[in-house]
């Protein structure tokens, strides 16, 4: 048995006790399953927290497990370049927000001042908006709760 300090072996040692299927069998069943693990875990005829034990104890069958999530990641992406070759500006605008973000596409947010106000009114009012606690002037920890009253 192996030490007990190092948690992340006997974590695997305890995990290979459970092993019903092999390395090949494993990686037989995610291929073409698109990475979800229900399908691989219906293949073999196991519970799905299954799988995460064979990718923990099976280096290959992991591998294989990251490249078909990466397969099916490439098809995706290879379907918003379609879209975007094809002018769809939603998907064309979805790809600028969430990959061009170093070339200034992101979403814009515009406050509009409409009066002037103390920290302390615009304090309340975000409180308000957000309903979130704040931090108080120092930018550190929560904002200090107000003392409380006697009746």
């Amino acid at each position: 048995m192996p030490p007990a300090n190092n948690r992340k072996l006997y974590k695997a040692f305890c995990a290979v006790a459970k092993i019903k299927h092999t390395a090949e069998a494993v990686t037989e069943a995610i291929k073409g399953s698109a990475g979800i693990k229900a399908t691989i875990s219906r293949r073999l005829g196991c519970h799905r927290n299954s799988i995460d034990r064979y990718l923990a104890v099976y280096p290959s069958a992991a591998l294989a497990y990251k490249n078909e999530v990466e397969g099916i990641g490439d098809m995706v992406e290879q379907v918003i370049l379609e879209a975007i070759m094809d002018k769809d500006v939603e998907t064309a605008k979805w790809y600028a927000k969430n990959k061009l973000k170093e070339r200034g596409y992101t979403e814009r947010v515009e406050f509009k001042q409409i009066k002037e106000m103390s920290d302390d009114e615009l304090r309340q009012a975000i409180k308000e908006r957000i309903g979130a606690d704040l931090r108080d002037d120092s930018g550190i920890g929560p904002a200090k709760p107000e003392a409380p009253t006697l009746h």
